[in-house]
């Protein structure tokens, strides 16, 4: 059970709210608001797992969201692909110097991130309601508003929905913007939202990207994933520990996506911000 993993949450109080939480669902009592970090996250309904992460751990991927609240406290881009209701949008967005450009392709979850982005008065927010990949048109998602596990799909009869699909590279191009943090959570398709960032990838000094089985199975794998990061002058893949303010090869907590550092930055990280980088690969 990820509460029993997890260091950084008092777990009598998390067990005390997952259980509430599971109430909450049975009775239907939503929406409602939920703390997380400095922000207030609305949730619609109880099928939204990253409502039940923030209601139980609140910063439910503590190291990685600490991470990136601290590269941004002097300001910088951070590119939100697959911003789900807005999780990691408003911990970015706290840092009234950065900038966030969110994407979410479902149009019933692109209303929620709306409304959290709004709730919080993010004036340093852009919201787009589309999916990335490496190239631009339209393309048929899963109909499952809310959900963490929304996906591009080709499967006749499946129950989806078609968006609009553009490129990270145009859409920063058309709007002037310089990328410094991108995250990418899109359920297996991540290596096409690297593709699109085209040239703009040397502009990127973090990116946080899930990898955990899902490219394997609906795209190419996660090899392709860690090759094209690696050449492109990326050393990775790195897990942040909170504590000791180390980027390590050695995973600290389930759940955490992976953490690709560009390796002409990596030998500042303690210079600006106090992180050592432990890797073999530097």
């Amino acid at each position: 059970m990820r509460i029993a993993r997890n260091p950084h949450i008092h777990r009598g109080r998390a067990v005390a709210r997952h259980l509430a939480w599971q109430l909450r669902k049975l009775t239907a009592r939503f929406p409602v608001e939920l703390r997380l970090s400095n922000s207030a996250l609305i949730a619609t309904h109880g099928r939204c797992g990253i409502s039940a992460l923030v209601n139980t751990h609140g910063m439910y991927d503590y190291n990685n969201m600490t991470l990136i609240q601290l590269m941004l406290s002097g300001g910088g881009l951070f590119v939100d692909v697959g911003a789900n209701i807005g999780a990691y949008t408003l911990i970015a967005s706290e840092l009234g110097a950065a900038q966030v450009l969110a994407f979410e392709p479902h149009p019933v979850t692109f209303v929620a991130l709306c409304s959290n982005i709004d709730r919080n008065c993010r004036r340093n927010v852009i919201a787009v309601c589309a999916a990335v990949g490496d190239e631009s048109g339209m393309v048929a998602i899963t109909n499952t508003p809310g959900s963490s596990t929304t996906h591009i799909t080709s499967a006749e009869g499946f129950d989806s929905v078609v968006v609009p699909m553009v490129r990270l590279d145009s859409e920063l191009a058309a709007r002037g913007l310089k990328p410094y943090i991108v995250k990418i959570d899109v359920e297996g398709y991540e290596l096409n939202v690297l593709k699109s960032l085209g040239t703009a990838l040397a502009d990127v000094v973090i990116v946080f990207v899930e990898i955990n089985g899902l490219s394997q199975i609906r795209a190419t794998g996660a090899e392709p994933i860690c090759a094209m990061l690696i050449a492109a002058g990326f050393v990775g893949p790195l897990y942040y520990d909170a504590a000791s303010r180390e980027l390590t090869e050695i995973p600290v907590a389930a759940g955490e996506d992976p953490i690709f550092v560009a390796r002409t930055f990596a030998n500042s990280l303690a210079q600006k911000l106090g992180i050592s980088v432990v890797a073999r690969s530097r």
